[in-house]
């Protein structure tokens, strides 16, 4: 009896199911709102270009920029900035893109933050980066009219026709300024990676037919007990299946069901080598250097990994920043810092642009209703693109 008693006290002082989800979505918003702080510093006022992280090197990349062109879209649609500003800064970025090298109407992947000039020790096209890019131009036109003739018009510039091989069936995946040619061996061809919003946008352009899309190859892995699309854990964890899902609308399909799994798979991994946490991606090491693809360690984990499962599973990837806050991952002002080693407590202070747009978009859908993703598809281009690919359904 007083067990039971005891049961039915701690039944009714739970908090209901309502309160909890008020509480788990004031985090997120202010974890948002310090999380666009944090990428608003690494803007360079001269030009509105990112850089690509809070060391503020000479350099960035194209992903880079169509990521903070989002991030311009979801602070507004949070409240953090008006339009009037989301406007200014994105005027900007375009103006200052549009001055960027361009062979095929495609930029040059690594630019310079200051001078705009192209970067010397990378001179290659990345049909890959130039996939988020588009990504980005075409949620920004969606966003704001007045901004739609200049952000498509960049858009438009790329003839996906020269990176589709018709010989190969196969999408190149760069050209060099150097050489002046194409790398034949480099080619976008699997599901499972972050090249799908490039392949989607060869299809939808008409470059490639809707076959090629059908043809990725779809190779599976089992682990932790989940099945997921190759290449999984050794491609580079999280993000490398869901940072196209920020903008097309993957739930549902295979590439979304595979990032569900993959997932799943990363709490399960942290329950097997007994971790507190969990999120496994690219990211900067606190011992320095990359962590990217076939360089994951269990003891560093990434608080980017587990927010872009926020839509999955709230309430876990919730807990988890708890448990990392406790591991002393989070900064005071400006959200998460980009890793930490759950074993040793060490930090990664250093911030990157692509990890931070990723955290503040994958909220802004989140608590918005899917704000990036409707915008995304208004585009007339991605509509056709869904419709060919059958994402669409």
């Amino acid at each position: 009896m007083i067990a039971a008693a005891c049961l039915m006290g701690a039944a009714l002082f739970s908090p209901p199911k309502e309160a909890l989800s008020q509480v788990r979505n004031h985090y997120f918003r202010t974890l948002a709102r310090d999380t666009w702080l944090s990428a608003a510093e690494m803007v360079e006022p001269a030009t509105g270009i990112p850089y690509d992280s809070t060391d503020k090197g000479e350099f960035t990349s194209v992903s880079n920029i169509g990521i903070y062109l989002t991030c311009i879209v979801s602070a507004e649609s949070l409240g953090f900035i008006s339009s009037a500003e989301a406007e200014r800064r994105a005027g900007q970025t375009l103006s200052s893109l549009a001055k960027l090298r361009t062979q095929f109407g495609f930029n040059q992947c690594w630019n310079g933050v200051k001078t705009l000039e192209p970067g010397k020790n990378d001179p290659w096209i990345s049909v890959l980066d130039s996939g988020n890019l588009i990504a980005g131009l075409i949620t920004l036109a969606e966003a704001y009219p007045a901004l739609r003739l200049k952000s498509m018009a960049l858009v438009e510039k790329h003839d996906w026709n020269q990176f589709y091989d018709p010989s190969q069936k196969a999408l190149l995946g760069g050209w060099s300024f150097e050489a002046k040619e194409f790398n034949r061996k480099w080619h976008l061809d699997t599901l499972g990676t972050d090249a799908a919003l490039a392949q989607f946008f060869a299809v939808a352009s008409g470059a490639a037919p809707p076959d090629f899309w059908r043809r990725l190859n779809r190779r599976k892995v089992i682990w932790e007990g989940q099945e997921m699309l190759w290449p999984g854990w050794e491609g580079g964890g999280l993000f490398m299946q869901f940072i196209s899902g920020l903008w097309l609308p993957l739930k549902g399909t295979e590439l979304g069901v595979s990032a569900e799994g993959f997932a799943k798979a990363q709490a399960n991994h942290a329950k097997s080598i007994g971790s507190p946490v969990w999120g496994w991606s690219a990211c900067s090491s606190p011992e320095g250097g990359y962590l990217g693809w076939g360089a994951l360690k269990d003891e560093v984990v990434t608080p980017h990994a587990c927010v872009l499962a926020v839509d999955l599973m709230p309430q876990a990837v919730y807990e988890n920043l708890i448990k990392l806050e406790d591991l002393g991952a989070r900064s005071p002002k400006l959200g998460f810092y980009d890793s930490v080693d759950w074993k040793t407590r060490a930090v990664c202070r250093k911030m990157l642009i692509l990890d931070q747009g990723m955290i503040l978009i994958s909220l802004a859908s989140h608590l918005k209703d899917g704000v990036i993703r409707k915008r995304f598809v208004k585009s007339g281009l991605v509509h056709k693109g869904l419709k060919q690919t059958g994402i669409g359904g």
